[in-house]
């Protein structure tokens, strides 16, 4: 299983189902980080990969 979060939430299905399209807002994005193994426990639960996205709005909050 797969983890994505944006802001430290949890997005469930972020993805179409024909993949033509992104879900994710390029302009909003700062960071994007991917980790394919030997993760951090504070992504728990999860032993396929995890995707962890920050915006500019959670950099701007602090």
């Amino acid at each position: 299983m797969n983890k994505v979060m944006m802001d430290r939430m949890v997005l469930y299905n972020p993805f179409h189902s024909i993949g033509l399209f992104s879900v994710f807002d390029n302009d909003i994005i700062t960071n994007a980080d991917i980790y394919t193994a030997g993760f951090n426990a504070r992504y728990g639960g999860r032993i396929g990969s995890v995707m962890d996205i920050t915006t500019r709005m959670a950099i701007a909050r602090g």
